[in-house]
């Protein structure tokens, strides 16, 4: 964790000592823990990091980092994968482990200046102060695995990777955004750049921040590409290139000087991780833990597939985890490691991991998300790819079925070719939308039902499969969920790798010719054929994500949703439809699936955004 102060101007509220005390009294540690912390400090700028080892390298890590000479300091959170490329730029030893990465960091800023972000690879956000040319350079890695928010005004900066620094300073204006919240209740509120809170924003992936006092730069410096550049001679050649990437992706995240583990679900991405892992940690029985649940019907048999093919230390199966009960016990606790109610639910649905991982001393934690929407997609906007292109011969060959229903295939995606919305998803939304409890006003003040029905439209009207890809599936979610997972699992002293969104792999997949990503009805067919030696073919072959029904049943919302309080904040009253809340909070059966689901996401919503309003953003006055 790293937060800070740079003064612009003369202010009359300056933080530079709250901000320290915050550090050295405990205030921050007791949720997010720390090996190490310790503040650098000169008139301007206020510099702090707390350090949680994991690599060999990190135990040397006491940033702040000074370099006295060319009067630098970086403070970092940060892991950076291309050590050995950057030590012969930078005359340096990448294997010598009394070298933390944040060397490595500080020694590119001399080199290149602002153009560092450019040559680092891994996961990182950074400050670095130069007081020679007066400048405040903040970055965040090109996929924004860990997040780092911002208040800018023009007499100061402040910064940190949690909004929790911002809400336990007093005198700081921590007014929530009623949009935000607005977007929070119908599941919009995911941003790049956006916060609850009017005066914080946050920088996006694949930015960087320069601050001057008088100055200030928001630049991308970072945008994934949708061109198919990369043309070899054969399919294995495309599979080879890949199949190394990936191996890549993978092997640089288990550097780690404590026990690893790996959420393994028995699907494709999380079986290739955990995999590739047993084969690349020393002495896996040992060293490797798999973390899963098994809640629909199949998921123990996949898990068991991997276990059986790749010997590790453990393998924790969650049967019946006790949502409800732990949803309670960490809604206080959530709110005080964020700073802000939780967007993605992974993040505090994985807590039984995070707890366990912490008994074992497990530091590592790998995860496949990110495949679904880049390397293992399912890339059927191929076939409307190929129909654009007019290459009929490839799209019949490749849609599903006998010759018979292949030509009716063909015919029924050239009649939705026009489809600028997908029905199925137009459907549900529509159904959800009659059973949100928004009022009519704020709905329509935020466009609230366009933006929920823009949503609808998915894979509709795409003649790209990269189009597709970098327009729709590279969205929010995806680096919103790696915030959240990230800053609850560092409340373990656990750090989140995300393999599969290797900024070099998702490169290089954008980069090959889509016939190489769908084959014969089938998705996913670069990463299958990529990974068919080291995962079980039962697993790699697997035709769909389905893995059976739900074996954990919830037929009123009531059995696991905390109960809300009959007082509303006033904040929250405005927003909302009094009938119906009322008659939600009565809910009971029979309804349909639509109206489940929406009943639940909306209890569950507004008691979080009522708990943070009531505690969080009150004791900040």
């Amino acid at each position: 964790m790293i937060f800070g102060e740079f003064k612009r101007q003369s202010a009359q509220q300056q933080y530079d000592q709250q901000l320290i005390d915050l550090s050295e009294q405990g205030t921050l540690t007791q949720y997010i823990p720390a090996d190490k912390t310790r503040h650098w400090q000169d008139k301007q700028t206020t510099l702090i990091q707390h350090t949680v080892w994991n690599t060999l390298e990190s135990h040397a890590d006491t940033g702040p980092l000074y370099d006295l000479e060319a009067q630098i300091v970086c403070t970092a959170w940060a892991r950076i994968d291309n050590r050995d490329e950057l030590a012969q730029h930078l005359a340096m030893n990448a294997t010598d482990t009394t070298v933390p990465d944040i060397q490595f960091i500080l020694n590119s800023y001399k080199k290149w200046g602002e153009h560092c972000v450019n040559y680092l690879l891994g996961d990182f956000v950074f400050v670095i102060w130069d007081a020679r040319k007066k400048t405040l350079f903040c970055a965040r890695d090109h996929m924004g695995v860990r997040p780092i928010y911002y208040h800018l005004s023009e007499q100061n900066f402040l910064f940190a990777t949690t909004l929790k620094v911002f809400v336990d300073l007093k005198g700081f204006d921590l007014s929530p955004s009623k949009q935000w919240m607005a977007e929070y209740l119908t599941d919009l509120s995911m941003s790049f750049d956006k916060t609850p809170y009017q005066t914080i924003q946050k920088l996006a992936p694949g930015h960087c921040l320069i601050i001057t006092p008088n100055k200030t730069e928001l630049r991308q410096y970072h945008q994934l590409s949708g061109e198919t550049s990369l043309q070899l001679n054969s399919t294995e050649e495309y599979v080879a290139a890949y199949q190394e990437q990936l191996k890549k992706a993978i092997q640089c995240r288990l550097r780690s000087d404590y026990k690893v583990g790996s959420e393994l679900s028995g699907g494709i991405d999380s079986s290739t991780i955990t995999a590739y892992a047993a084969q690349g940690i020393p002495n896996p029985e040992q060293n490797l833990h798999a973390f899963g649940f098994a809640r629909l019907a199949q998921e123990p048999e996949y898990i068991h597939a991997i276990s059986q093919r790749h010997p590790m230390a453990a393998t924790h199966v969650f049967s019946n985890y006790a949502i409800s009960t732990e949803a309670k016990k960490q809604l206080n606790r959530t709110l005080n490691i964020l700073g802000y109610p939780v967007e993605h639910g992974n993040a505090t649905g994985h807590e039984p991991f995070y707890q366990m991982a912490e008994q074992f001393n497990i530091r590592t934690l790998l995860s496949g998300h990110g495949g679904d929407e880049f390397v293992t997609t399912s890339a059927s906007v191929a076939l409307d790819e190929w129909l654009h292109d007019k290459k009929w011969q490839q799209l019949y060959h490749n849609v599903k079925g006998n010759p018979i229903t292949r030509v009716l295939r063909v015919i029924k995606r050239v009649k939705k070719q026009s489809q600028q919305i997908n029905p199925r998803f137009a459907h549900a939304f529509k159904q959800r939308w009659q059973h949100q409890i928004i009022n009519q006003a704020t709905a329509d003040e935020f466009d609230l039902y366009q933006k929920i029905m823009a949503t609808a439209r998915f894979d509709a009207g795409y003649q790209r499969l990269n189009d597709f890809t970098l327009k729709n599936r590279w969205a929010p979610f995806v680096s919103t969920r790696m915030e959240n997972c990230s800053l609850m699992a560092a409340a373990r002293k656990i750090e989140y790798r995300w393999p599969l969104l290797d900024v070099r792999l998702v490169e290089l997949f954008l980069s090959i010719p889509s016939e190489q990503k769908y084959a014969q009805g089938m998705g996913r067919i670069l990463h299958r054929r990529a990974i068919d030696h080291i995962v079980p073919h039962k697993v790699t072959w697997k035709a769909t994500k389905h893995m059976g029904e739900n074996k954990i049943k919830h037929d009123n919302p009531s059995l696991y949703l905390p109960e809300l309080s009959e007082e509303l904040h006033p904040n929250l009253t405005e927003l909302i439809d009094p009938n119906k809340l009322a008659q939600q909070k009565q809910y009971t059966l029979p309804c349909n699936n639509y109206e489940k689901v929406q009943v639940r996401k909306n209890l569950n919503n507004l008691h979080w955004l009522n708990q943070w309003l009531e505690t969080i953003v009150k004791d900040s006055k």
